[in-house]
């Protein structure tokens, strides 16, 4: 942790509206209870911004396409990274590319980029197909089951053996280790009393620091090809390379990142392949013309249509639904002023539905993505799934080939079917997913294997 991180300041704008809620706690609850509505209620119809104070912060909230290129562009480094996410991550995934800051950060990327080239991808479908396939073939079949909590299963998984090189792995209780230092997010209480999220939080770091440190050591004295062999060989352009830790932070927070991220997108697009079930068949014509059981890196170009509902599923359920940063100096951004210290929470959900920059905002149409509407290019930063600037996902693309490998191993053997009359209601935070079990039945086709 940086030796001078402050609190953020409490000198918000006058001039733009706000509600602080209740004494110590703030908003924080009416926010954990529906962050969707919270976000929707609390953001100022006309100008897209409000101030409140939650989880201990004052901060100002904005959805503006404007704001977001500025912030997010920011080539005058007036938005901290770091500072932004301290207070929910700092803790318990510090040091992951995403909360480092400036040159520090274009440090890391640099040597990072190395495992996420178009040699290395291709070198990971060799340990995706398999796991993703087999998980597939798991999945209980012609009844309803939830679909959320199998799919996640089965990416941790695929990301294990890319990541790792193991498939020997207590996929469990790394899976709990995970989901237990994520508890850190939302703890309204952030010291570690006993019973507290914060203190099963703790518990969970220190797994995940013994697990990967292990791995570390493991691919140190016998390197593959999996991402940490390839981050305990990279170099940056001063010829430096990775300490032992530096691999173990980056590690944690990535495998966090792409198992859950992924594992939101994957539901959230079953679930509405389930509920539009011409996009379904759309698909599976496009994976049956590729005419293999599994996907080869080549093949990922001739889904394009698997693209746009991706695309269209990340507009309506960013992985990522709030971006904070914290100001560096005293700035004016899209026409607000703002003290140095100020704490920001810029909302890619309510970015991604704004009426004046959507068509129909609220209904699922990736057609809306195609060469010929283009909809999301009316503003540059009006779509921000992957965040945009220098901290734009490094793993964007291998989120995107994890999902094109799983679509096409899914859709090519079964029907996807949701129990009738369900209404699914969502949790936007930390990220999206299902208030409730989504009932998915798969129902194989006829004539696949």
């Amino acid at each position: 942790m940086p030796s001078d991180f402050r609190d953020a300041t409490s000198d918000l704008p006058e001039d733009i509206d706000g509600d602080y809620g209740w004494p110590i706690i703030g908003t924080t609850l009416d926010f954990l209870k529906d962050p969707g509505e919270w976000w929707r209620q609390s953001l100022d119809n006309q100008r897209r911004t409000f101030k409140t104070y939650a989880f201990g912060e004052y901060a100002v909230l904005t959805c503006r396409a404007d704001f977001a290129q500025e912030m997010l562009v920011d080539r005058q480094k007036r938005f901290s990274s770091w500072y932004g996410w301290q207070a929910f991550l700092g803790t318990h995934f510090p040091r992951g590319l995403m909360l480092r800051d400036f040159e520090e950060h274009r440090h890391h990327r640099n040597i990072m980029q190395h495992a996420f080239s178009k040699t290395a991808m291709r070198s990971y479908m060799g340990a995706l197909n398999p796991a993703l396939g087999e998980g597939v073939d798991g999945f209980a079949v012609g009844e309803w089951f939830p679909f959320f909590p199998a799919v996640k299963s089965v990416i941790l998984a695929g990301a294990t053996r890319v990541f790792m090189g193991a498939d020997e792995t207590d996929q469990q209780a790394l899976n709990d280790a995970f989901v237990d230092s994520m508890a850190c997010v939302d703890a309204v209480i952030r010291v570690p009393l006993p019973g507290t999220n914060w203190r099963r939080a703790n518990s969970g770091r220190e797994r995940l620091v013994g697990f990967f440190g292990a791995a570390v050591a493991r691919r140190r004295a016998d390197p593959g090809d999996d991402m940490i062999s390839l981050l305990a060989q990279a170099k940056g352009e001063d010829g430096s390379t990775l300490s032992d830790d530096e691999i173990v932070d980056h590690m944690i927070f990535m495998m966090m990142a792409a198992h859950d991220t992924s594992t939101s997108a994957l539901g959230n697009m079953a679930y509405e392949l389930a509920r539009n079930p011409d996009w379904q068949d759309k698909l599976r014509t496009e994976v049956q013309a590729i005419d293999k059981p599994a996907p080869e890196y080549s093949d990922l170009a001739l889904m394009p249509l698997t693209s746009l509902v991706f695309k269209e599923v990340l507009r309506l359920y960013p992985p990522v639904p709030s971006i904070p940063r914290r100001t560096t100096v005293d700035c004016e951004v899209d026409g607000i002023k703002l003290k140095a210290n100020t704490q920001v929470w810029f909302n890619a959900y309510s970015l991604h539905r704004d009426p004046s920059l959507w068509t129909q905002p609220g209904v699922f149409d990736p057609e809306r993505f195609n060469d010929e509407r283009q909809e999301h290019k009316g503003h540059r930063y009006q779509y921000i799934p992957f965040s945009g600037g220098a901290h734009t996902c490094i793993g964007m693309a291998f989120g995107e080939m994890t999902v094109k490998s799983f679509v096409h191993q899914l859709l090519s053997k079964y029907r996807l079917e949701l129990k009738p009359d369900f209404v699914e209601q969502m949790v936007y935070f930390p990220f999206p997913k299902p208030a409730s079990v989504v009932p998915i039945r798969l129902v194989p086709l006829t004539g696949a294997s």
